[in-house]
């Protein structure tokens, strides 16, 4: 059997390291990358990622006096019925809450400015901000503040609707929840078995709301305080921290 000439050899022997040498690339950038995700944004990522994500400021507030709250992951995960990563696959269009904090009181007046004083700070309504989402991974779902009612469990894979109830009260709209956008949103739900199925089925807000941006790392949709700082985590860990707060909760 006639032998490979050396020249045939070279050649096969040429390829061969070359893939070798492919191999290890491919497998270096992997590494390097795995590792740029497991490191937290730096200062400068966070703030070039501003411009696509920017910050949801507070919305001028008058007529009644309004404590704004700061974010508590403690809190928030004792409260809300289930921790997603969603992503935005429709803008709905937005809807109305109305608020009644009259308690049963009578106006002062039936009409005149007595009566329109009064009817803002009694009555107050504002939007709804609708989205349609895929549900991408569940962090838990199950009892918050209050039970978890039947037939509200959620799967990977599935499209519900979620609507903000404060947002619009609160903060001004969050420009960025277009179709595409990732987010990591607490979730809660009706209180009462009798009105599932009714609108609102779930729902989130502002706080505690986080993006999901580029290399898989979380941006806070509003301003954090010290020491509930989380934006430029990875995802991962992020999700560790809302379990380990789910699991002190009791929950």
């Amino acid at each position: 059997m006639q032998r490979p000439s050396k020249r045939v050899t070279k050649y096969v022997f040429g390829i061969a390291f070359v893939l070798v040498l492919l191999a290890l690339s491919v497998g270096l950038i992997s590494l390097l990358s795995g590792a740029d995700a497991d490191k937290p944004l730096s200062a400068e990522a966070q703030a070039t990622l501003r411009e696509r994500y920017p910050l949801a400021l507070p919305a001028p507030f008058t007529g009644i006096s309004y404590h704004l709250a700061t974010y508590a992951i403690e809190s928030k995960v004792s409260t809300c019925n289930a921790h997603i990563v969603a992503e935005v696959i429709e803008v709905l269009p937005d809807g109305i809450q109305h608020l009644d904090l009259s308690n049963g009181r009578q106006p002062p007046a039936t009409s005149g400015p007595e009566y329109e004083i009064w009817k803002q700070t009694n009555f107050l309504s504002f939007t709804l901000t609708t989205r349609r989402v895929r549900v991408l991974d569940i962090f838990y779902q199950g009892d918050g503040h209050d039970p978890m009612p039947m037939g509200a469990e959620i799967a990977v894979g599935q499209e519900i609707v979620v609507s903000a109830l404060d947002m619009a009260a609160c903060y001004d709209p969050i420009p960025v929840m277009v179709p595409g956008t990732r987010l990591v949103m607490g979730l809660v739900m009706p209180p009462d078995d009798a009105d599932w199925g009714k609108g609102l089925d779930y729902t989130f807000t502002a706080s505690g709301l986080y993006y999901v941006v580029d290399g898989d790392h979380v941006l806070s949709a509003i301003e954090e305080y010290a020491p509930e700082i989380y934006s430029g985590l990875p995802l991962t860990q992020f999700k560790t921290l809302l379990l380990e707060a789910r699991a002190v909760s009791g929950k």
